[in-house]
């Protein structure tokens, strides 16, 4: 028997779930998602990787606010041949503005956050940004989801931000 490719499964899924869902007023969303980002714009280097479990709560049909708990996994490389590895526990927060239509499957948005890498780091003042992204509904709760991110450094004298790019699975409750 032939082994079918897991993407052509994801595809077919899409295609055929009952997913004619959007969020409502009042929902509770849980995000379970993974995050690549790496710096830009500035000659010290660095890539992290991040599991990322987002929290929110839909004041409007439209309109999510909520948290976002982290853990991260960082790489830096100062061009000098060292190079560093650590784990750190971060927190966000964001606004998600849906742009939503009846009955679709998929629902594009917008939105702001704030996000620290590393709560233990009291000099950090953080980042702040903007998000768009996409979200999916395979089933009536449940959705993949899409985003990118541009995040501004908040700390004095910081040249450059983070470039973020998430892929995760949400749940509405």
């Amino acid at each position: 028997m032939k082994k079918t490719p897991v993407f052509f499964i994801f595809a077919l899924l899409l295609m055929v779930a009952p997913g004619f869902a959007q969020q409502e007023s009042g929902d509770i969303e849980l995000q379970i998602a993974g995050t690549y980002f790496t710096s830009v714009g500035t000659d010290f280097k660095f890539s992290s990787g991040f599991i990322q479990a987002k929290f929110g709560k839909y004041i409007t049909d439209n309109l999510e606010l909520g948290v976002s708990p982290n853990i991260s996994i960082t790489t830096t490389d100062t061009g000098f041949g060292d190079s560093n590895t650590d784990a750190t526990v971060g927190l966000g927060a964001f606004f998600i503005y849906s742009f939503l239509l009846s009955d679709a499957k998929t629902v594009p948005y917008i939105g702001g956050q704030y996000f620290k890498s590393d709560l233990s780091e009291g000099d950090d003042n953080g980042s702040a940004g903007v998000t768009g992204g996409l979200k999916f509904f395979v089933t009536e709760k449940a959705a993949l989801d899409f985003s990118g991110n541009y995040l501004f450094d908040l700390n004095k004298d910081t040249e450059g931000g983070l470039l973020l790019f998430a892929a995760g699975i949400s749940f509405l409750f």
